[in-house]
């Protein structure tokens, strides 16, 4: 069987370091998965061994998720270290991203990040009043002093990191600009707002949403023009923004075709298109036990999931944004898709994102960074 034609030079793996979790958010959709178990190192050498027979292969990013990856503690994540350092050292770039609650987010913890460069996402849903609505402890107490405890160390550390705020419809009704402000005066330079995902079983809700998390995106980049800072970094609009200006996105979902460029890694070694396709059987593609790397892409149902990728975007095709969006992400189009969502339309929330920001742009300093970086400007 001839191997498949795609760009393999930057992979990205979301792995699912452990589904044991310190809080019971309502809006999670992980806590019920059928692996319970935990990533370990056997797994860890055997995945790691077959992505080092990867040909062409130069970069490669892994993002430790969970829920909290955390609870596996500093011993695991040295170990991987080791095993990364021993397998990869022949000229391919290693990024770690760790995505954590923040809960056990210590010194001890921050230390370690910051010798070994990780890069540090931290859930945070805004003010205590909105964040506690969603993000408890098992105990049904609220996260929001130990989370902002954390972000405050992670300041005063200077080290890199960036916050992901989900919008719910508790935020959506507290406000952009009022999120905007407590972002301000806490000295949050870096936050991405992620809509919600297999939330809502009713397409009129579902619907509702989008057009609810729309406005609220088109609020909030009307703030950021208006700060006009080029400190201020809003990795949505970030990335769309490039796109307007012919500079590389920074967002998977701004990338257009993504199936072999971010796979999803389960605890069991099972390989899928992304963890967000993790219940869907038709975006499984192996066992890293039982296939290579190399025989995952390599395999039919590898090349019959890129051809489905490929006739889903295609229902986008029509749309003005097409050749900016290219669909978004692929997950959110399927459900939109699914749902009843006239693709293409305000009721798309990728297109309402669109016409806002080309509606909007204005000569800031904000923007005129993005021209001055750009090579393609107005061609």
């Amino acid at each position: 069987m001839s191997r498949i034609s795609y760009n393999n030079s930057n992979l990205k793996f979301i792995i699912k370091t452990t589904r044991k979790c310190n809080l019971n958010c309502s809006y999670c959709n992980e806590k019920d998965y059928k692996y319970s178990s935990s990533f370990d190192i056997k797994l860890a050498s055997v995945f790691f061994s077959s992505l080092k027979e990867t040909p062409n292969c130069s970069r490669l990013e892994f993002i430790w998720h969970g829920g909290e990856p955390l609870l596996m503690g500093i011993t695991f994540f040295n170990k991987i270290l080791f095993i990364q350092k021993h397998l990869f050292n022949n000229g391919v770039s290693i990024n770690n991203v760790i995505q954590t609650n923040g809960i056990l987010l210590d010194d001890e913890w921050i230390n370690f990040l910051i010798q070994n460069q990780f890069f540090i996402g931290i859930s945070h849903d805004g003010p205590a009043s909105v964040h506690n609505q969603h993000r408890a402890d098992i105990k049904s107490e609220g996260s929001y002093k130990k989370v902002i405890e954390a972000i405050r160390r992670l300041q005063n550390s200077r080290i890199s990191f960036g916050l992901l705020t989900v919008v719910t419809n508790d935020l959506i009704q507290f406000g952009a600009e009022k999120l905007f402000e407590y972002y301000t005066i806490n000295d949050i330079k870096n936050f991405s707002l992620l809509s919600l995902r297999n939330y809502f079983e009713d397409p009129y809700l579902l619907k509702k949403y989008y057009r609810n998390y729309s406005s609220f995106m088109a609020e909030m980049f009307l703030l950021w023009l208006r700060k006009d800072s080029t400190n201020l970094r809003i990795r949505e609009f970030e990335s769309k923004l490039n796109l307007f200006f012919g500079l590389p996105h920074s967002l998977c979902k701004d990338g257009g075709n993504c199936v072999g460029k971010y796979f999803g890694v389960e605890s069991q070694g099972d390989i899928c298109h992304c963890d967000k396709f993790k219940n869907r059987e038709n975006f499984h593609l192996g066992n890293i036990y039982l296939n290579s790397f190399q025989d995952i892409t390599n395999s039919v149902k590898f090349k019959e999931l890129i051809k489905f990728e490929n006739k889903i975007r295609s229902k986008c095709k029509f749309c003005k944004w097409f050749k900016l969006c290219k669909g978004g992400c692929l997950y959110d189009l399927l459900e939109m898709d699914e749902s009843g969502v006239k693709l293409g339309t305000d009721e798309c929330f990728q297109f309402s994102i669109y016409e806002n920001i080309s509606k909007n742009l204005a000569k800031t300093k904000v923007l005129n960074e993005f021209i001055s970086n750009s090579k393609n400007y107005f061609t």
